[in-house]
């Protein structure tokens, strides 16, 4: 358990770009002043509890769009749209100033169809589960 955190860690502080099915960081790709949330090149996701095969449910996916402390949580939010750049990928790079001041810990989650709330895959190192019971992606503003 240590281990993973310190590790974890490591990965925040570097701001490694590694993408959803890494096993580390998720979600996101740090640039510096940007940061490009990234969703669609994992197999699987994680609606309420439940996995599903993300290839299954590609065509039914309408919009993909970013929800998090650093907006209210609300998907509606203009300027928190993926935009589909292939068959499966979608992106967002927004402005680390949007999110909030260097050195915070924001958390988030994506959104399909302003309905299903995509929860951060099993491996993923950058997740925090609430008392709530929620369990949302991480991401430290360096």
């Amino acid at each position: 358990m240590f281990r993973n955190f310190i590790l974890f860690y490591i990965l925040l502080i570097s701001g490694s770009a590694i993408g959803q099915n890494s096993g580390a960081i998720s979600g996101y790709i740090d640039k510096g002043n940007t940061v490009e949330f990234v969703f669609g090149d994992q197999q699987n996701i994680n609606i309420g509890g439940l996995d599903l095969k993300l290839d299954k449910w590609r065509d039914q996916i309408k919009e993909v769009t970013l929800a998090g402390d650093f907006n209210g949580w609300n998907p509606k939010v203009k300027g928190f749209e993926l935009a589909k750049v292939d068959n499966k990928i979608y992106k967002l790079i927004v402005l680390k100033s949007t999110l909030g001041k260097v050195g915070e810990t924001r958390q988030f989650k994506f959104v399909l169809n302003n309905k299903y709330w995509i929860e951060p895959p099993k491996e993923c190192m950058n997740k925090f589960k609430g008392k709530d019971g929620n369990v949302n992606f991480l991401i430290k503003l360096n």
